[in-house]
């Protein structure tokens, strides 16, 4: 298993490149080491392998970059008669209407009522959207299932086999999934989770790492791909409008409603920038400088209330205009990050390595509450619709078998969700919350 890990981080041309300056390498020692008489019969051979092995290392180095530019349209859209078809589950499902006391418990401490539990013959492993009225999962083998999340009815599938997802953004019926396919491709696949299908797939090769962004007002999504730069994919047909393949960003798009925001990382080799993009031509703006090696996330605002919060490793927190780029405010945490910042509505909140939890005011960063929390290995949080909760989550033995539920206000613990198994996920839809574990869904409604 951990070859094949070690196999699906690294790149063709990684694997080519190291092994011809192997070979050099060998040679080389072998010529300038040894002095048997059968080695120095052969010096000029094993010097001429050296160095034509070096050479071809070089070459094959440079390969996909001078690829990148000669023939900068490289990614391949999946022809619609090659489209994974969706599949219905007959009987659509099987609700049943009631659970043990001690999972019907916490719902009652807060207003809700149970409502109904799903038992399925797949193992899940998380939530993509819960959204409208409709629940779409993944399955522990990457198939994408979805239903009615008030009801339970209506199960479809399509047999994407996603390997590694990187990120899912929704868009009113639409679902937008990038992941990494094998050695060294993105694949975006667009659903449409209403009238449930496989719309367009697009792959985009010589990508290790890279996001997404959805413009809704120039229906366009930019997808950022690393050395392979930065795209602009139509959201109806999967069409590339235009690429910059120069621009080196494996993470971090922020589109705006007359602009889209880049972020290139510092390296030794060059300087770190912000970059201003039209979002209809791709070209330059602005260009701003920065020190930032590295950003753990960005998330902005809507057209009319323009802002840009951002974090970087290890403990920077950071405000900005994302049309000016001028810095509104930065704030240095005491302990490195746990959580990425989750914006909700005026305010933000931050988990640090120490599993102190603040809420701040996202304009001036004023420190509202700190509350202590229990340490997890993977922590979650989020945010009830109406904004009065939110849900932390719990390990016992090792597993996370609660949900512990705070009020937003002040921080108050409230109650905590219990399940019969341990609980990958939960989610908030409206007056709905969810619990899943790998085989069973519990939905309950809030009074």
């Amino acid at each position: 298993m951990l070859i094949l890990e070690f196999l699906n981080r690294i790149s063709f041309f990684s694997v080519l490149t190291w092994g011809f300056f192997l070979i050099a390498a060998v040679s080389a020692i072998l010529v300038t080491a040894f002095r048997s008489p059968l080695l120095r019969r052969y010096r000029r051979t094993l010097i001429a392998t050296s160095t034509s092995a070096f050479l071809l290392g070089i070459l094959s180095g440079a390969f996909p970059f001078v690829l990148s530019r000669v023939s900068p349209d490289q990614s391949r859209l999946t022809p619609i008669d090659q489209l994974i078809p969706t599949e219905w589950i007959e009987p659509v499902s099987n609700p049943e209407t009631s659970v043990s006391p001690e999972e019907a418990q916490w719902a009652r401490a807060l207003g809700y009522t149970f409502r109904y539990k799903l038992k399925f013959d797949h193992e899940f492993r998380q939530i993509l959207l819960a959204g409208g009225s409709a629940m779409v999962v993944l399955d522990a083998k990457g198939n994408l299932h979805g239903f009615n999340a008030y009801t339970g009815l209506n199960h479809w599938v399509i047999p994407l086999r996603v390997q590694r997802l990187l990120r899912v953004i929704p868009d009113q019926r639409k679902l937008y999934l990038l992941e990494r396919t094998s050695l060294d491709a993105l694949r975006l696949s667009v659903v449409d989770f209403q009238s449930p299908a496989l719309l367009w797939q697009r792959t985009l090769p010589r990508s290790k790492e890279g996001a997404i962004e959805l413009d809704p007002e120039s229906q366009l999504v930019y997808v950022s791909g690393g050395q392979n730069g930065i795209w602009a994919l139509k959201t109806k047909t999967g069409e590339v409008l235009w690429k910059r393949p120069e621009i080196f960003s494996k993470i971090r798009t922020l589109s705006g409603s007359r602009h889209l925001l880049v972020f290139e990382p510092k390296s030794p080799n060059r300087g770190g920038a912000w970059h201003l993009l039209d979002p209809n031509t791709g070209k330059t703006r602005q260009k701003t400088p920065h020190g930032f090696a590295d950003l753990r996330s960005l998330e902005g605002g809507d057209s009319r209330d323009s802002w840009a919060l951002g974090a970087s490793d290890p403990d920077q927190v950071f405000l900005m205009n994302p049309v000016s780029l001028a810095p509104l405010w930065t704030l240095r945490i005491d302990a490195p990050l746990l959580l990425d910042p989750l914006v909700d509505r005026d305010r933000y909140y931050v988990l640090n390595a120490q599993n102190l939890l603040e809420q701040r005011r996202l304009r001036d960063h004023e420190l509202r509450w700190q509350k202590s929390l229990p340490p997890v290995r993977n922590p979650m949080l989020k945010v009830s619709s109406d904004g009065r909760l939110f849900g932390f989550p719990s390990e016992e033995e090792g597993q996370l078998r609660k949900v512990r539920f705070y009020k937003v206000e002040d921080g108050e613990y409230l109650a905590s969700a219990e399940a019969s198994e341990p609980i990958l996920e939960w989610e908030f839809l409206g007056d709905w919350v969810y619990l899943m574990s790998e085989n069973h869904l519990w939905a309950y409604k809030k009074d």
